[in-house]
């Protein structure tokens, strides 16, 4: 037998968190929409996170694609710093993001990302576009 009774409960949190997840990224992706401009480039901190956005909004660029072995082939120092700056690990994410990176818009998961996420609340630079229990929408202000 593949499946047993006793792996059903965990098959059904699984579907419940499945759904959850979805449901976030389609209303964040409905904040993009709305309030990103088409053509901008998205920064995000998670690479898998793109899967979901280039599927429901293809009107934006997304910063790295789900694998992100192309951009450390490209630049190992570039891609050394989305790391840091993914992980809150940087003393200045406004600056990276508008200089090095270029993006003026973003995502930041709330599951590996709260430092991030953290630093973008203390940053009166930043404004949360939306706020849910899974992550942040943001832009950088005066761009």
């Amino acid at each position: 037998m593949l499946f047993s009774f006793t792996q059903f409960p965990e098959l059904k949190k699984r579907i419940k968190y499945s759904e959850l997840k979805n449901k976030h990224y389609e209303n964040m992706v409905y904040f993009m929409r709305r309030y990103f401009p088409k053509g901008a480039l998205v920064f995000h901190s998670n690479w898998s996170d793109s899967q979901y956005f280039i599927g429901l909004n293809p009107n934006n660029d997304y910063f790295v694609t789900l694998d992100p072995v192309y951009m450390y082939y490209y630049d190992k120092d570039k891609y050394k710093l989305y790391r840091e700056l993914s992980f809150g690990k940087t003393s200045d994410p406004y600056f990276i993001l508008k200089n090095v990176f270029g993006a003026y818009y973003g995502y930041a998961g709330k599951d590996y990302f709260m430092g991030l996420v953290n630093q973008i609340k203390k940053d009166e630079r930043f404004e949360i576009i939306k706020e849910d229990i899974w992550g942040i929408l943001f832009k950088l202000k005066n761009s």
